[in-house]
């Protein structure tokens, strides 16, 4: 008994100097290992669930996505409403070319005209164009018309070219009354064989006055009064109402 005690003491000096050699020589290597993995650059651990991991550098998380201006217009359920400052198509029906007649009456005041020429007068002309409506700031405007009759052989032309003035009365673009005046230069030509008065071209002037109505811009009433200086002997003033188409 006092034998295995004395062994097992034995074995227990010489476990413990086993393990403190063991002791140093995991201190030695340790030492030289650790300088090692000092020189080793540690790195962050990523995680990736498919396909390699790729770096992404702060400056590049930081920038920000923009839009491009025509690409964040092309949204279809916004309507595009055209500015109010937009030009419009033009009117294919108010641009078309016009042209109709006009039609009227003349009847002279003086009874010297009414025995030698007759007492009802017509006047013919053809227009060109739509009818501009009278502003209310009013507008002057070329008008050319002719006035003729003829009775026993004897005829009468009155070719009145003159300036006249026009005024609307109101802003209706529909229905526009109007008054007018009107200054004319009026090559005549006159023939008498009553009064042996030979056929020739004479000038003269004329003015008038005027009032009408604008019905759209295909229609036109008018009716006034005319002056002439005498030509010939003769004084062709008298009252006329006309009436004007464009097709």
């Amino acid at each position: 008994m006092v034998l295995f005690d004395q062994m097992c003491i034995e074995i227990g000096r010489h476990g413990v100097q086993l393990n403190l050699k063991a002791l140093v020589i995991s201190v030695s290597a340790l030492c030289c290992v650790v300088p090692c993995f000092a020189q080793i650059p540690l790195m962050a651990p990523t995680i990736s669930a498919i396909g390699p991991v790729v770096p992404v550098s702060q400056s590049e998380e930081s920038q920000e996505i923009v839009v491009p201006a025509s690409e964040s217009n092309t949204d279809n359920s916004t309507p595009q409403v055209p500015q109010e400052g937009g030009q419009k198509p033009p009117n294919s029906a108010s641009h078309r070319f016009r042209i109709g007649p006009e039609l009227g009456v003349f009847v002279p005041t003086k009874n010297l005209v009414k025995s030698r020429f007759g007492a009802d007068w017509y006047s013919l002309g053809v227009g060109f164009g739509q009818y501009n409506l009278a502003p209310v700031s009013g507008q002057t405007i070329l008008d050319i018309s002719l006035l003729s009759n003829s009775s026993g052989g004897n005829s009468a032309y009155l070719l009145p070219i003159g300036a006249e003035y026009r005024r609307g009365l109101t802003e209706d673009t529909s229905f526009t009354p109007y008054v007018a005046g009107e200054l004319d230069l009026v090559p005549t030509y006159v023939r008498s064989v009553t009064d042996n008065v030979a056929g020739s071209i004479r000038t003269g002037a004329g003015s008038g006055i005027f009032g009408g109505v604008d019905v759209g811009r295909g229609l036109r009433f008018e009716t006034g009064y005319r002056w002439f200086t005498p030509v010939a002997g003769y004084d062709f003033s008298g009252a006329s109402a006309s009436i004007g188409f464009r097709f």
